[in-house]
């Protein structure tokens, strides 16, 4: 090899070997930042539950018997099945595929970025961007590590809009496709992707062209919806998840979801400075690939908002948009890196406003609430000693209902009935309340319960000091915890069978109102 080919490689090589520097160090701080603020969501037991069932022979259901859809992460949920069936804590495999999706979106961050910066002086720009969110607030990493899919989703949307090109349209349908199978909404980038491929030829005077390559795209996620469609009726008697009723999802909040996008502007006021960027990316990016990219983001990001406004948002800190913050993120940094190419001091004061942003935030409430992740956190701990407890005191049929319906079913094993109705059959007829909402709006009322046989009620779980005095005219069956704390049940179906056994275990239960004969 000659001396000028070997000086036209070193650049090429030392370029090479930064990216893969880059990527490797975001990556690693990503994981510290993730291993800082690490938690798991009740709602991923949910899955697992069904999960769970499903590997037993039990049908992809809740409670056996009962063949209603209460989850809505399709592929999420076989993933959590396939490592059930091969011996593995389902916890730690939808951990390691959040944790990994990532760290797979702030390394795609940190290339872009090396990709597009000339100089390495401004290596802080760097930095300055991935502190946009990717690293700073603690709500994407906590995320990540959840049990739930809102990373791996977001990588999916991400991925999809990255391979629309001519000659990977099939990479860029599969994955969206993969997208639509683990959250519903990702059903948008099903829309945006084939107007955005027709609209690129339209411009291009081949709007014929444009058309059949469309449809060529759309082949795949059709055919994949159809059947997914399909499975929901012929398995679940309905073409909707059950999740959409019992969220009263029919009617519209939008006070609610417009005052929860209101606070998540104000609580991240990054984000605004990253729908600029990705606004100016989509206009004047350096290639016509970035600008197509970044209308994809825009587009699907734009029409998610739409959705979560109607639907009035989530109850826990804003799940539902971290889940599309790479959409803003990985656009706004391809137009800062290229803005550093030709003019350095403004990409800088970019980069500053947005160190600045990230320090910045006013974490408010409005009157539906919202519940902070480490207190959402905090309830599976409480959720899974429960749940333990129960099914070692339990006679395995009793049938009980809470609305902690994660961990508490999945942990116990027991019969469940879900008070927020997510895997309940009757919520598709209950009417919904009229008033702006968020997160669940219907609850099993207590007739239905006594119906269905319920034998225990725990509600949201109260524990308190055993031993102390109960004014409560109701029979309670008190449910020894370790430390002396008693789990509180009410006691509404009431059977010979039950209560013999509870009063002859006196080491389990502590009574109330509850007459064991002589």
């Amino acid at each position: 090899m000659s001396s000028s080919s070997r000086e036209a490689e070193s650049p090429a090589r030392r370029r090479t070997l930064l990216l893969v520097a880059a990527g490797a160090v975001a990556a690693l701080l990503a994981l510290w930042r993730w291993s800082a603020v690490r938690i798991l969501l009740d709602d991923a037991f949910i899955s697992y539950r069904y999960a769970a069932n499903w590997v037993a022979g039990k049908g992809l259901v809740y409670t056996e018997g009962v063949y209603v859809e209460g989850y809505t992460n399709l592929l999420w949920t076989l993933f959590a099945a396939a490592g059930i069936a091969v011996g593995a804590d389902p916890v730690v495999v939808t951990r390691t595929l959040g944790v990994a999706s990532y760290v797979v979106l702030v390394g795609a961050l940190a290339v872009i970025l090396v990709r597009k910066v000339d100089r390495l002086e401004l290596g802080a720009l760097l930095a300055a961007v991935l502190a946009g969110g990717a690293l700073v607030r603690p709500g994407l990493p906590a995320l990540a590590g959840s049990g739930m899919e809102t990373l791996f989703f977001g990588m999916l949307l991400v991925g999809a809009g990255l391979w629309v090109r001519r000659d990977c349209l099939w990479l860029s349908a599969v994955l969206a496709s993969l997208a639509y199978l683990t959250r519903p909404e990702g059903a948008l980038a099903l829309v945006v992707i084939p107007l955005l491929i027709w609209l690129r030829a339209a411009r291009g005077s081949a709007p014929r062209q444009g058309l059949a390559e469309a449809a060529r795209w759309t082949l795949v996620p059709a055919a994949v919806v159809a059947a997914h469609l399909l499975f929901r009726l012929r398995y679940y008697g309905a073409l909707l998840p059950n999740t959409y009723y019992a969220k009263g999802a029919d009617l519209s909040h939008w006070e609610a979801g417009l005052s929860y996008l209101g606070l998540f502007v104000t609580a991240i006021p990054e984000s605004v400075v990253l729908l600029v960027l990705a606004v100016l990316a989509a206009l004047r990016g350096a290639s016509s690939s970035q600008r197509w990219f970044s209308r994809y983001c825009l587009g699907v990001f734009g029409l998610y908002c739409v959705h979560v406004a109607k639907a009035g948002g989530d109850f826990m800190e804003y799940r539902f948009m971290w889940s599309v913050y790479p959409l803003l993120l990985l656009p706004a940094a391809a137009f800062v890196g290229d803005l550093a190419k030709q003019r350095p001091r403004p990409a800088l004061a970019v980069a500053a406003l947005l160190v600045i942003a990230c320090s910045l935030g006013w974490p408010r409430q409005d009157r539906w609430t919202i519940q902070s992740l480490d207190h959402m956190g905090g309830l599976v701990d409480e959720g899974r000693e429960i749940g333990r407890t129960l099914k070692r005191v339990l006679p395995p049929d009793t049938l009980i209902a809470t609305t902690l319906a994660g961990t508490i079913a999945y942990d116990s094993g027991l019969p469940v009935v879900d008070e927020w109705g997510l895997s309940e059959p009757y919520v598709r007829e209950m009417p919904a309340p009229q008033d702006a909402y968020r997160g669940h709006t219907k609850r099993v009322p207590d007739a239905h319960l006594r119906e269905r046989g319920v034998q225990l009620r725990f509600e949201h779980p109260v524990i308190r000091a055993c031993g102390r005095r109960y004014l409560q005219r109701r029979p309670i069956v008190f449910i020894r915890l370790a430390d002396n704390r008693c789990l509180r049940a009410w006691y509404i179906t009431q059977t010979p069978e039950f209560t013999a056994h509870v009063c002859s275990h006196p080491e389990d239960f502590e009574l109330h109102r509850i007459d064991c004969g002589p």
